[in-house]
């Protein structure tokens, strides 16, 4: 269960030891610049999905979005036919009560939660919902 704690650790270590800053909102995020250029890669050509983004790339940027995980997430928890809200929720939004107190697994239940948080990626509003 460390193992990823000890990885970060290392890497973080690694990285800050090279000039990189952690970032002060998202610490998962290290930043060097090199002068003005703020990263200097080498490009090997268009990326379309990657980790369940998909990335377009045009002269303006390079945009993330993440509707295809999102759908087929949908779909691995069977909501592919509920009806979308507004995010953030309303205050007075009314929610549905569980009048028969249904059991739910708690592992399919960690589950569909993660898939949410990992939607924040690209959707930081859909914190607000989960």
């Amino acid at each position: 269960k460390q193992a990823p704690r000890a990885w970060y650790d290392m890497l973080s270590s690694f990285l800050l030891s090279q000039e990189f800053s952690k970032g002060s909102v998202d610490h998962t995020l290290f930043i060097r610049k090199n002068g003005n250029d703020l990263l200097l890669m080498s490009m090997m050509g268009k990326i379309l999905f990657f980790l369940g983004l998909q990335i377009s790339q045009n002269p303006r940027g390079i945009f993330i979005n993440q509707s295809k995980y999102a759908l087929e997430s949908l779909k691995k928890y069977g909501f592919e036919s509920c009806d979308p809200v507004d995010t953030p929720m309303g205050e007075k939004s009314k929610l549905d009560e569980d009048k028969e107190g249904k059991a739910v697994d708690p592992s399919h239940y960690c589950g569909m939660i993660g898939t949410l948080l990992y939607l924040t990626a690209s959707r930081p509003d859909l914190q607000f919902a989960i």
